[in-house]
């Protein structure tokens, strides 16, 4: 068979490897055309058959062999040796030509697929002011209405409720495309048996999601407690009950034995099982990624994406230890407004909302770092890969430092850049640190890193500097990310005290 690159070239001149899958892809593709892989029983005429409905074959042979419904990669792969195949032996066999569809035209043609997701915007109006009736109870610091001792006690930021809204979306989704309800509004949400039902149809086929589906659960009790205060649930609870049968325990707990049902199953993983990296070897795996190719599973070349996402990494680890970030400001973060350059430095400025707590009281908060001169050619590194990646404009095309290139064309026809989504923040940085340190990462480890190294390693007497590094109090930085070396500090501290008394001495200290 002579080989789709070079016809000159056949069989002989294959790799074992290449060779193998050629004969596996048409192994399969005989399987799912008559029943057996037995290739000298089955016609070289079916390789003339229309494209698409050889894939179906090869994919009904495939899964037939796995007894079980091929990955996507697995069936990404058999296809395009079964492509190859039919493209080395189209001039030998009169093969109609498959038709090349152009990536961008078959996006655009997509584009509509990719909107179909359900939105805010999606939401019945009665149902949204529902929903704004409760952030007022919420966040209103003036508040008036019923409750209003027990809301005022307990003012939620801005940003809080908005993550608590944020929650409400896929279960708004079910309740109207998969319960029929036309017009729902908070009540319908309190239904035990419904939730149940939605925790069933958003598991399926979902391999995560649990730490998701605990923040849904989250949001639904301080709606039931919103509802209570209002006089429409009639549990007969008290708003600051904590009992196990009060409607807002119900869901809390329903929420955290499913998360709870991730951990065990190994689904889920806590921030806190993943080791600690000292700034140095982030450091190191930060200049490592700004210079290599990732890993590929087939050894192909990898794409534009690939790369790029990769570079970020570099710039995430190197700048990360100089700026340890939040993932909303990392995403969010734009040129002129929360990066600027002053002089050779370059600040990082973030304010008021654009911070996690962005007011204090009646203080407005502000994040604001003048970066030492040795960050300062990390961001022009950073800027040459924009230039190279996104075009010598790329401040005009998207305003973000660290954009994302979405699946979905502009009207010119190019892909656009985007703000970053927190799945690709979290692609990356992971992707990077399991192939050069071979262990996961999560974007918010950073902070717990350089917390700890800067208070345990003693180059920071002052914990005060830390707190100012990551933008937090000195109390949360304290108690969520200095994580010492327990058993290494009773080691080096009270046994080694004890280690030096002798037998029948009396300790003088």
């Amino acid at each position: 068979m002579p080989q789709e690159v070079d016809a000159t070239r056949t069989n002989a001149d294959r790799t074992p490897s290449d060779l193998g899958n050629k004969k596996r892809a048409l192994r399969d593709l005989a399987q799912g055309h008559s029943g057996h892989d037995d290739l000298s029983r089955t016609p070289l005429s079916v390789l003339s058959s229309d494209w698409q409905e050889l894939q179906l074959l090869v994919i009904k042979g495939l899964s037939e062999r796995l007894s079980e419904t091929p990955t996507m990669k697995k069936a990404s792969n058999i296809r395009s040796d079964l492509k190859k195949i039919r493209q080395a032996l189209q001039e030998l066999l009169k093969l109609p030509e498959i038709t090349r569809i152009d990536p961008r035209s078959r996006r655009r043609a997509r584009r509509d697929h990719w909107k179909k997701g359900f939105r805010r915007a999606d939401w019945p109006e009665s149902l949204e002011q529902e929903v704004r009736q409760m952030r007022v109870a919420f966040t209103d610091r003036n508040y008036s209405g019923p409750s209003y001792a027990y809301f005022n006690s307990r003012v939620m930021r801005e940003v809080s409720f908005c993550g608590l809204e944020m929650r409400f979306n896929r279960l708004i989704d079910f309740t109207l495309n998969c319960e029929g309800i036309e017009s729902p509004c908070l009540m319908d949400f309190m239904d035990l048996d419904r939730i149940a039902r939605f925790r069933e149809w958003y598991f399926h086929d979902r391999v995560g999601g649990y730490a998701a589906f605990r923040q849904i659960c989250a949001a639904l009790s301080k709606t039931a407690i919103y509802l209570e205060a209002m006089g429409q649930l009639k549990s007969g609870y008290d708003l600051d009950s904590r009992n196990h049968g009060a409607p807002w325990r119900v869901l809390t707990s329903i929420g955290m034995s499913k998360l709870a049902e991730g951990v065990q199953e190994g689904k889920q993983a806590k921030l806190e099982d993943l080791p600690l990296v000292s700034p140095a070897d982030l450091m190191a795996l930060g200049y490592r990624c700004q210079v290599q190719l990732p890993r590929t599973n087939d050894g192909r070349v990898p794409s534009t994406r690939q790369i790029f996402n990769r570079r970020f990494a570099g710039m995430f680890y190197t700048l990360g230890v100089y700026t340890p970030l939040r993932g909303k400001n990392w995403r969010n973060m734009r040129w002129d407004t929360n990066l600027k350059q002053e002089g050779t430095c370059w600040r990082v400025h973030f304010s008021g909302m654009e911070l996690k707590n962005g007011v204090n009281n009646t203080e407005l908060r502000t994040y604001s770092l003048l970066l030492p001169l040795e960050a300062t050619p990390l961001i022009e590194w950073w800027r040459e890969q924009l230039r190279v990646f996104v075009g010598d404009d790329f401040e005009n095309i998207t305003p973000f430092v660290f954009p994302m290139q979405s699946t979905i064309t502009g009207d010119d026809g190019d892909f656009r850049w985007v703000e970053m989504s927190y799945k690709y923040l979290l692609a990356s940085v992971d992707s990077a640190a399991r192939d050069n340190i071979r262990q996961g990462f999560r974007p918010h480890l950073i902070r717990h890193c350089v917390a700890t190294h800067v208070i345990s390693s003693g180059l920071m007497v002052d914990i005060q500097q830390a707190a100012t590094l990551l933008g937090d109090s000195i109390k949360t930085v304290m108690d969520t990310y200095f994580k010492p070396d327990e058993q290494n500090l009773l080691n080096s501290g009270y046994y080694a005290r004890l280690s030096g008394y002798k037998a029948g001495e009396t300790p003088t200290s």
